[in-house]
């Protein structure tokens, strides 16, 4: 996985940076650790915020979310629900989407 991230963050293009880091992060958080799952889903997050980008944002948002709950931060995890959440529906994504990031939220805690 180190390489694959390597050779997405060279390519110098914010959203696929911000991509990268929420898969990474996904996987990290599969694997078990949630830690750095959580570091990468920030680093999506910050990113995302920083060039304005709505769609990673909820996504990284509702990744963080995830991941902390996996590290027992049950009002941590609520709150990047929210956010998340918050963000779908600003966007006006369909149903489908939201029930989706929803329930993988409402799964950490």
């Amino acid at each position: 996985m180190g390489r694959a991230l390597e050779v997405l963050l060279d390519i110098s293009r914010p959203s696929l940076t911000c991509a990268a880091h929420r898969v990474a992060g996904d996987i990290r958080l599969d694997l078990g650790d949630p830690r750095a799952a959580a570091e990468h889903h920030r680093t999506a997050l910050d990113l995302a915020v920083r060039i304005g980008h709505r769609f990673h944002e909820a996504h990284a948002a509702e990744g963080l979310g995830r991941a902390s709950g996996a590290l027992g931060r049950p009002a941590e995890a609520a709150e990047h629900r929210r956010r998340s959440l918050a963000l779908f529906d600003a966007m006006g994504l369909p149903e489908a989407v939201r029930r989706r990031t929803s329930g993988a939220a409402e799964g950490c805690f």
